[in-house]
C-alpha cells in the first residue's frame, strides 16, 4: 500500500472520530476542539486530493477565524450543561429521524456513484488541471455557482447575528449606572472620606 493511501485512511479515522466526538462530549469547549480537528484532518484530504487551495481555506478561515471566534464566544458564556440536559432529550426523536435521513441520502449516493453508474450517464464538470489556481476557482464561483455563494455568504451572517445574540443576554445581578442620578446628588449625600488616628 502506498503511503498516500494510507495518510488518507488515517486522515478519514481522524475526521470520522472527531466528527463523531462532536456531538457525543457534553463539554460545548471540548466539542469546539474537536470540531477544529476534523477541519484540519479535513484539510489534509483536500490537500491529498491536489486542492492545496481549499485546504488552505479551510484552515485559514474556518480554524483561523470562524472556529477561534466560537470558542471564544463558548468560553464566554456561562452554560449550565447539566441543567439543560433534560431539555436535549425533547429533541432525541427528531435528531434521531435526522440521522435517519442523512444515513439514507448518503447510502443513496453511494449507491449512485459506485454501484448505478453504468446504467445512467451524469453531466459532470470539466475543469482544466489549474483548479488550484484563485483565477479558475473565483470564474466558477462568481458565475455558475453565484446563488449557492450568495446563500453560503447569508448563512454566515445569521451565525454572527446569532452569537452577537447570545452574548448579549440580560442577566439579573447587573448593576446599571444612571447619570442623571449621578449629577442629582448633592454634597451632603455624598460618602466622605475621613482620615482617624489608628488605635493604639
Amino acid at each position: 500500500m502506498e503511503f498516500q493511501s494510507i495518510l488518507f485512511y488515517i486522515l478519514s479515522i481522524i475526521t470520522i472520530i472527531s466528527s463523531l466526538c462532536i456531538g457525543i462530549v457534553k463539554n460545548t469547549v471540548h466539542s469546539a476542539l474537536f470540531l477544529i480537528l476534523s477541519f484540519f484532518s479535513s484539510a489534509g484530504l483536500w490537500a491529498l486530493l491536489n486542492a492545496e487551495f481549499l485546504s488552505l481555506i479551510l484552515i485559514l478561515i474556518y480554524v483561523g477565524a470562524i472556529m477561534i471566534l466560537f470558542l471564544f464566544i463558548i468560553m464566554m458564556l456561562d452554560l449550565n450543561i447539566h441543567k439543560n440536559s433534560k431539555n436535549l432529550l425533547n429533541f432525541l426523536i427528531l435528531t434521531v429521524i435526522l440521522g435517519f435521513l442523512m444515513a439514507f441520502k448518503m447510502i443513496k449516493i453511494l449507491l449512485n456513484g459506485f454501484l448505478i453508474n453504468n446504467f445512467y450517464k451524469k453531466k459532470i464538470l470539466i475543469i482544466s488541471n489549474s483548479i488550484g489556481s484563485v483565477k479558475e476557482l473565483g470564474l466558477l464561483i462568481y458565475s455558475k455557482y453565484i446563488y449557492i455563494f450568495e446563500v453560503a455568504s447569508v448563512i454566515l451572517l445569521a451565525t454572527t447575528i446569532s452569537v452577537t445574540i447570545l452574548t448579549l443576554r440580560s442577566r439579573k445581578d447587573r448593576k446599571y449606572y444612571s447619570s442623571s442620578d449621578a449629577i442629582k446628588v448633592q454634597s451632603s449625600d455624598r460618602v466622605r472620606v475621613i482620615k482617624m488616628k489608628s488605635e493604639k
